[in-house]
Protein backbone atom coordinates (compact mmCIF):
# COMPACT_ATOMS: atom_id res chain seq x y z
CA UNK A 1 0.00 0.00 0.00
CA UNK A 2 2.91 2.25 0.60
CA UNK A 3 3.93 2.46 -2.61
CA UNK A 4 0.89 2.51 -4.77
CA UNK A 5 0.34 5.95 -3.74
CA UNK A 6 4.06 6.92 -4.07
CA UNK A 7 4.16 5.66 -8.01
CA UNK A 8 0.69 7.12 -8.71
CA UNK A 9 2.64 10.75 -7.59
CA UNK A 10 5.72 9.60 -9.79
CA UNK A 11 3.35 8.81 -13.06
CA UNK A 12 1.35 12.49 -12.27
CA UNK A 13 5.29 13.93 -11.94
CA UNK A 14 6.11 12.06 -15.35
CA UNK A 15 3.45 13.15 -17.60
CA UNK A 16 3.97 17.22 -16.50
CA UNK A 17 7.08 17.59 -15.80
CA UNK A 18 8.67 14.83 -18.39
CA UNK A 19 12.27 13.96 -16.19
CA UNK A 20 15.10 11.86 -17.78
CA UNK A 21 13.97 8.39 -18.23
CA UNK A 22 17.09 7.27 -16.38
CA UNK A 23 15.80 9.01 -13.31
CA UNK A 24 12.44 7.85 -13.52
CA UNK A 25 13.13 4.47 -14.06
CA UNK A 26 15.40 4.75 -11.01
CA UNK A 27 12.39 6.59 -8.83
CA UNK A 28 10.45 3.76 -9.59
CA UNK A 29 13.59 1.46 -8.07
CA UNK A 30 13.65 3.58 -5.04
CA UNK A 31 9.39 3.07 -4.66
CA UNK A 32 9.62 -0.58 -4.79
CA UNK A 33 12.23 -0.88 -2.17
CA UNK A 34 11.25 1.65 0.35
CA UNK A 35 7.94 -0.38 -0.34
CA UNK A 36 9.56 -3.73 1.05
CA UNK A 37 11.25 -2.04 4.30
CA UNK A 38 7.39 -0.35 5.15
CA UNK A 39 5.83 -3.69 4.66
CA UNK A 40 8.47 -5.53 6.64
CA UNK A 41 7.82 -3.20 9.14
CA UNK A 42 4.10 -3.57 9.33
CA UNK A 43 4.25 -7.68 8.83
CA UNK A 44 3.28 -9.24 12.67
CA UNK A 45 6.16 -12.03 11.84
CA UNK A 46 8.91 -12.63 9.06
CA UNK A 47 7.14 -14.92 7.15
CA UNK A 48 4.23 -12.49 6.45
CA UNK A 49 7.19 -10.18 4.82
CA UNK A 50 8.51 -13.21 2.99
CA UNK A 51 4.31 -14.84 1.94
CA UNK A 52 3.51 -11.26 0.47
CA UNK A 53 6.81 -10.24 -1.51
CA UNK A 54 5.92 -13.74 -3.32
CA UNK A 55 2.69 -12.35 -3.82
CA UNK A 56 3.65 -9.20 -5.04
CA UNK A 57 5.95 -11.05 -7.35
CA UNK A 58 3.54 -13.09 -9.30
CA UNK A 59 0.79 -10.56 -9.47
CA UNK A 60 2.94 -7.70 -10.39
CA UNK A 61 4.48 -10.04 -13.21
CA UNK A 62 1.18 -10.60 -14.26
CA UNK A 63 -0.25 -7.17 -14.31
CA UNK A 64 2.55 -6.01 -16.08
CA UNK A 65 1.87 -8.63 -18.79
CA UNK A 66 -1.18 -7.27 -19.37
CA UNK A 67 -0.40 -3.28 -19.55
CA UNK A 68 2.13 -4.50 -22.10
CA UNK A 69 -0.87 -4.80 -24.31
CA UNK A 70 -1.23 -0.36 -23.71
CA UNK A 71 0.30 1.52 -25.83
CA UNK A 72 2.28 4.20 -23.07
CA UNK A 73 3.85 0.93 -21.70
CA UNK A 74 7.00 0.64 -23.09
CA UNK A 75 7.61 4.66 -22.90
CA UNK A 76 6.30 4.68 -19.51
CA UNK A 77 8.14 2.09 -17.77
CA UNK A 78 11.41 2.48 -20.06
CA UNK A 79 12.26 -0.49 -21.02
CA UNK A 80 15.40 -1.69 -22.18
CA UNK A 81 14.57 -4.78 -24.22
CA UNK A 82 11.24 -6.79 -24.50
CA UNK A 83 9.27 -7.73 -21.08
CA UNK A 84 12.24 -6.18 -19.09
CA UNK A 85 10.53 -4.43 -16.51
CA UNK A 86 8.38 -7.17 -15.16
CA UNK A 87 11.29 -9.57 -15.25
CA UNK A 88 13.36 -7.05 -13.43
CA UNK A 89 10.82 -6.36 -10.68
CA UNK A 90 9.74 -10.57 -10.09
CA UNK A 91 13.32 -11.05 -9.54
CA UNK A 92 13.50 -8.42 -7.38
CA UNK A 93 10.73 -9.36 -4.82
CA UNK A 94 11.51 -12.83 -5.53
CA UNK A 95 15.18 -12.29 -4.44
CA UNK A 96 14.24 -9.87 -1.34
CA UNK A 97 12.04 -13.00 -0.56
CA UNK A 98 14.68 -15.43 -0.50
CA UNK A 99 16.70 -12.56 1.66
CA UNK A 100 14.49 -12.68 3.98
CA UNK A 101 14.09 -15.90 4.43
CA UNK A 102 18.10 -16.55 4.72
CA UNK A 103 18.70 -13.67 6.95
CA UNK A 104 15.87 -14.32 9.33
CA UNK A 105 16.58 -18.67 9.87
CA UNK A 106 20.61 -17.04 10.51
CA UNK A 107 20.00 -13.64 12.67
CA UNK A 108 16.42 -14.23 13.94
CA UNK A 109 16.67 -10.01 13.39
CA UNK A 110 13.84 -8.97 11.15
CA UNK A 111 15.62 -5.62 10.73
CA UNK A 112 18.97 -6.79 8.70
CA UNK A 113 16.63 -7.46 5.83
CA UNK A 114 15.42 -3.52 5.76
CA UNK A 115 19.24 -2.91 6.01
CA UNK A 116 20.37 -5.07 2.73
CA UNK A 117 17.38 -3.63 1.04
CA UNK A 118 18.22 0.05 1.56
CA UNK A 119 21.45 -0.44 1.07
CA UNK A 120 20.59 -2.33 -2.41
CA UNK A 121 18.23 -0.25 -3.46
CA UNK A 122 19.75 3.31 -2.76
CA UNK A 123 23.13 2.03 -3.85
CA UNK A 124 22.15 0.84 -6.68
CA UNK A 125 20.07 4.03 -7.43
CA UNK A 126 22.61 6.02 -6.62
CA UNK A 127 25.11 4.69 -8.85
CA UNK A 128 23.10 5.35 -12.31
CA UNK A 129 22.33 8.72 -10.99
CA UNK A 130 25.71 10.04 -11.12
CA UNK A 131 27.07 7.63 -13.32
CA UNK A 132 24.77 7.81 -15.86
CA UNK A 133 24.70 11.88 -15.78
CA UNK A 134 28.49 12.52 -14.92
CA UNK A 135 30.58 9.24 -15.44
CA UNK A 136 33.73 10.60 -17.31
CA UNK A 137 35.83 7.97 -16.37
CA UNK A 138 34.71 4.53 -17.56
CA UNK A 139 36.09 1.37 -15.75
CA UNK A 140 37.59 -1.05 -18.58
CA UNK A 141 35.39 -3.64 -17.73
CA UNK A 142 32.09 -5.38 -19.23
CA UNK A 143 32.70 -3.03 -22.37
CA UNK A 144 33.12 0.26 -20.46
CA UNK A 145 29.42 0.31 -18.87
CA UNK A 146 30.33 1.19 -15.07
CA UNK A 147 32.24 4.41 -14.64
CA UNK A 148 34.55 5.30 -11.63
CA UNK A 149 32.09 7.92 -10.52
CA UNK A 150 29.46 5.49 -10.73
CA UNK A 151 30.89 2.81 -8.56
CA UNK A 152 32.40 5.32 -5.76
CA UNK A 153 28.62 6.66 -5.82
CA UNK A 154 27.31 3.31 -4.79
CA UNK A 155 30.80 2.81 -2.12
CA UNK A 156 29.61 6.15 -0.23
CA UNK A 157 25.86 5.69 -0.63
CA UNK A 158 26.19 1.72 0.49
CA UNK A 159 28.45 2.69 3.00
CA UNK A 160 27.01 5.46 4.72
CA UNK A 161 23.25 3.84 5.22
CA UNK A 162 25.08 0.96 7.07
CA UNK A 163 26.49 3.18 9.19
CA UNK A 164 23.56 5.74 9.56
CA UNK A 165 21.16 2.31 10.28
CA UNK A 166 23.24 0.60 12.42
CA UNK A 167 23.99 3.21 14.65
CA UNK A 168 20.38 4.21 15.10
CA UNK A 169 18.60 0.54 15.64
CA UNK A 170 21.71 -2.30 16.50
CA UNK A 171 23.41 -1.61 19.76
CA UNK A 172 27.11 -1.04 19.32
CA UNK A 173 28.21 -4.49 20.16
CA UNK A 174 25.57 -6.17 17.56
CA UNK A 175 28.20 -6.92 14.96
CA UNK A 176 31.40 -8.85 15.47
CA UNK A 177 34.12 -10.97 13.73
CA UNK A 178 33.44 -14.77 13.34
CA UNK A 179 33.21 -16.82 16.29
CA UNK A 180 33.06 -13.62 18.64
CA UNK A 181 36.61 -12.80 19.11
CA UNK A 182 36.36 -9.03 18.56
CA UNK A 183 33.53 -6.32 18.87
CA UNK A 184 33.45 -4.47 15.39
CA UNK A 185 32.99 -0.88 15.60
CA UNK A 186 29.79 -0.33 12.88
CA UNK A 187 31.66 1.92 10.61
CA UNK A 188 34.04 -1.47 9.90
CA UNK A 189 30.73 -3.35 8.58
CA UNK A 190 30.03 -0.23 6.85
CA UNK A 191 32.80 0.00 5.05
CA UNK A 192 32.92 -3.32 4.31
CA UNK A 193 29.16 -3.83 2.81
CA UNK A 194 29.84 -0.96 0.54
CA UNK A 195 33.30 -2.60 -0.99
CA UNK A 196 31.15 -6.59 -1.18
CA UNK A 197 28.20 -4.35 -2.83
CA UNK A 198 30.33 -2.20 -5.29
CA UNK A 199 32.32 -5.33 -6.58
CA UNK A 200 28.76 -6.65 -6.88
CA UNK A 201 27.61 -4.31 -8.67
CA UNK A 202 30.73 -3.89 -10.68
CA UNK A 203 31.52 -7.60 -11.70
CA UNK A 204 27.83 -8.71 -12.21
CA UNK A 205 26.76 -9.88 -15.49
CA UNK A 206 23.70 -8.10 -16.80
CA UNK A 207 20.35 -9.72 -15.84
CA UNK A 208 22.28 -10.82 -12.64
CA UNK A 209 22.90 -7.50 -11.09
CA UNK A 210 19.09 -7.59 -8.79
CA UNK A 211 20.63 -11.03 -7.10
CA UNK A 212 24.62 -10.92 -7.02
CA UNK A 213 23.97 -7.36 -5.57
CA UNK A 214 22.01 -8.34 -2.87
CA UNK A 215 23.86 -11.40 -1.82
CA UNK A 216 27.14 -9.90 -1.72
CA UNK A 217 25.83 -6.95 0.68
CA UNK A 218 24.20 -10.00 2.83
CA UNK A 219 27.32 -12.12 2.81
CA UNK A 220 29.01 -9.19 3.86
CA UNK A 221 27.28 -8.44 7.02
CA UNK A 222 26.90 -12.08 8.10
CA UNK A 223 30.72 -12.04 7.85
CA UNK A 224 30.21 -9.89 11.22
CA UNK A 225 27.00 -11.53 12.88
CA UNK A 226 27.77 -15.15 12.47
Amino acid sequence: MWSLPLFLVLAVAYVWLKPPKFLFRKLLHITAFTGMVFMNAKANVWYDTVICLCIGAVATYGILTFMEQLSFYEDFFVEKSSGEVKKNLFGVFVTAAGLDLVLYLLTGEKKLFDLVILTWGFGDAMAALVGIPFGRHRIPLKGGEKSWEGSVAFFVTASLIVFLYGVRFFPMDYFSFPFGKTMVPVGMVAVTCGLFGTFGELFSKKGWDNIIVPLTIMVSILIFKI
